[in-house]
């Protein structure tokens, strides 16, 4: 196996239909429709493993108040956002969960987007006229982006987001470590396709203060729950559980899940057992030519 190093996208994408390569990891998104319409090119996408969101301090600040998130979570258009963000290449996440997990309750329903009744929770927390607030996240374009539309769609509420650019180690250290911010845009990724790896460390009370739970969010219902999970062996019990977990999420207004993106790979026709995966696990060793 030879691996090469291009590091203009178009100069790859030209590469591999000219055959002077036979695979491609993520690809341009630019390049997406051309090569599924090249006969000579297999092109394969899964989702991700993570899923994209808002988050609040759900201990300390304004939005401690339940009413302020939820109000949150009925001013988002999640589709707006996939297209404007993604380019239209993702899919709506509505329960807190990865969904590459076989245990994402796909038939699972978030608050629908109404800004009249965002408004009328905004009133009732004391807001009437609304309120401005910071909203920090990443510099890189995967999460500024989205959080630019996000400020737009929370704009027509009445909420006027400040957007907060940060360097990544400077934004890990304020948001995760430290629980300084009152709202922020991030994304719960996972390295094992399990929902123990994308809720317990975010969500059980004893992960708080750095160790991954940022939100600071403590229910013992949900951490009985987590610890249930944490434990199962039946797969039908398990998914029982972390229904219940998105549930109590939900009606918490915790975070609020919006989108997961899509993995993509593109391969010469011939080359057999190519599959994009959600981790960006590759298995060349499974390769084979027809």
């Amino acid at each position: 196996m030879v691996m090469k190093i291009i590091t203009d996208a178009t100069t790859a994408v030209v590469a591999l239909e000219k055959g002077e390569t036979d695979i491609m990891d993520t690809p341009p998104k630019t390049a997406r429709q051309s090569l599924i319409d090249n006969k000579d090119i297999g092109y394969y996408e899964a989702d991700q493993a993570c899923y994209y969101l808002i988050a609040f301090n759900n201990k300390k600040g304004r939005f401690s108040d339940k009413r302020l998130r939820e109000a949150v979570s009925y001013a988002v258009d999640r589709d707006e956002i996939i297209l404007g963000a993604c380019e239209g290449i993702g899919r709506p996440v509505e329960a807190a969960m990865v969904p590459s997990c076989a245990e994402y309750p796909e038939d699972f329903k978030a608050n629908p987007y109404d800004p009249e009744k965002a408004k009328a929770l905004l009133a009732e927390a004391g807001y009437p006229d609304g309120l401005t607030v910071k909203m920090k996240t990443i510099e890189s374009k995967t999460y500024s982006k989205p959080t630019e539309i996000i400020q737009e769609q929370l704009r027509k509420i009445g909420i006027n987001v400040e957007i907060e650019i940060m360097e990544r180690g400077a934004w890990f250290a304020d948001v995760l470590a430290s629980g300084n911010y009152e709202m922020t845009f991030w994304a719960i990724p996972i390295t094992v396709i399990d929902p123990d790896f994308a809720t317990y460390s975010a969500f059980h009370s004893s992960m708080a203060g750095g160790s991954g739970n940022f939100t600071e969010v403590a229910i013992p219902k949900l951490d009985k729950l987590l610890e249930a999970g944490r434990v199962s062996q039946s797969a039908e019990e398990r998914k029982t559980i972390y229904r219940d977990v998105c549930q109590i999420i939900k009606d918490e207004s915790v975070l609020i899940p919006l989108f997961t993106g899509r993995r993509c790979i593109a391969a010469n026709k011939g080359l057999q057992n190519v599959k994009a995966d959600p981790v960006l696990k590759y298995y060349v060793y499974e390769y084979s030519w027809e």
